[in-house]
């Protein structure tokens, strides 16, 4: 995946005028903060990309991060499974920041204990947020803040091309 440092502003996809800052954009090499993150953060993350992502490609990414990494990444949000990497969210902060993330955010913090930035020195952050400010009141998607008009969903494949996929990644 192409690698962004957190909070610098996003350039992913070259043609795009929107003004959003990068979050989560990690690659092998490069370093990355780790620590906890509060509970909430990763089924509403979860929940941002099942109601669709922007962005999506035509392929998925795979977690540079994973000793064997699964193909395409799944998660759980309930019973619903979700594909993840191949695409990306948006979210908007308290103050109308608003980040671009991949879709493998919620997979980054939960197998390998990324920390997106904290509030300070920074601008605000939608991920961190004082104990008594639930996080998930302040994840929301961004309402028309779209770099392409979204293609349609990528279905999730089955398990017979997901055991498939699988056997080629190796």
């Amino acid at each position: 995946m192409t690698y962004f440092e957190d909070l610098t502003p996003y350039r992913y996809w070259p043609n795009s005028t929107e003004t959003a800052v990068n979050i989560g954009w990690l690659g092998s090499g490069e370093p990355f903060p780790t620590g906890d993150v509060p509970a909430e953060v990763v089924p509403a993350l979860l929940r941002l990309v099942a109601k669709g992502p922007v962005n999506l490609t035509r392929g998925f990414h795979k977690c540079e991060f994973c000793a064997e990494p699964p193909y395409p990444v799944l998660m759980h949000l309930g019973e619903q499974e979700i594909a993840l990497g191949n695409g990306e969210v948006r979210v908007t902060g308290e103050n109308g920041t608003v980040y671009a993330a991949p879709t493998l955010l919620p997979h980054y913090i939960q197998a390998h204990r990324y920390q997106p930035p904290s509030r300070s020195p920074t601008p605000s952050s939608p991920y961190h947020q004082p104990e008594s400010a639930p996080v998930t009141r302040t994840l929301k998607v961004s309402q028309g803040v779209r770099s392409q008009p979204r293609r349609g969903r990528v279905p999730r494949p089955s398990a017979r091309l997901r055991q498939t996929m699988q056997g080629r990644a190796r």
